[in-house]
């Protein structure tokens, strides 16, 4: 028999304030003892705080990794910069060039084992898709809501990031949506798709 209690993260949360929410109007109909009541009520505020906690870190993970991108464009354009008039120093040689590693062929991108990588956050109405291509020209995102067997193609893109703006199915009432993104290469789906990656969109 299938659990009625939700496995993916968003749905726990949202299923976990209803019933916050909505047991103590129900205690003495289900016989539930003031201690007993306590007891689920210290349960589902701590899992409620794991669950918080989560998303602070990912959010933290997030603008972490904003500020190491533009320090990336910043550090690296310098140094490309600097490399380029090493190269042309008249003591510049093929053994200080090994040395300083300043010469290196790209392996080839093994195409069977491929694989974006995907996170997904939430923008006030509507979704924003960050993805690594990890080697792909373009990738395809798509998406699907939870129980759904099929996939819809959302979007194919080359740049990270891009937005699902596609309205509610039903205005005012909270939607969750999955994401999946495929690697392109000579514009033909190649590797695994990516981790599925789920969200809420508020109503």
């Amino acid at each position: 028999m299938a659990d009625f209690i939700p496995k993916n993260d968003t749905d726990l949360y949202i299923w976990l304030k209803n019933l916050k929410s909505k047991l103590p109007d129900h205690v003495a109909a289900l016989d539930i003892t003031p201690e007993r009541a306590a007891a689920v009520m210290g349960l589902i505020d701590a899992h409620i705080a794991a669950l918080d906690l989560v998303t602070q870190k990912k959010d933290e993970w997030l603008g972490a990794s904003s500020i190491k991108k533009n320090q990336a464009r910043t550090t690296l354009a310098g140094l490309r910069t600097e490399i380029a008039r090493w190269k042309t120093a008249p003591g510049e040689n093929d053994g200080i060039i090994a040395e300083l590693q300043l010469s290196a062929s790209l392996p080839a991108v093994d195409a069977l084992h491929l694989r974006p990588e995907l996170a997904v956050v939430v923008s006030g109405a509507h979704a924003v898709i960050k993805f690594k291509k990890r080697g792909a020209s373009d990738v395809n995102i798509y998406v699907r809501h939870p129980g759904d067997t099929a996939w819809r193609l959302l979007v194919r893109v080359t740049k990270s990031p891009c937005h699902d703006r596609t309205p509610l199915a039903k205005p005012g009432v909270p939607e969750v949506r999955e994401y999946q993104a495929i690697g392109l290469k000579h514009d033909k789906e190649v590797g695994q798709p990516s981790q599925i990656v789920s969200v809420t969109l508020a109503g």
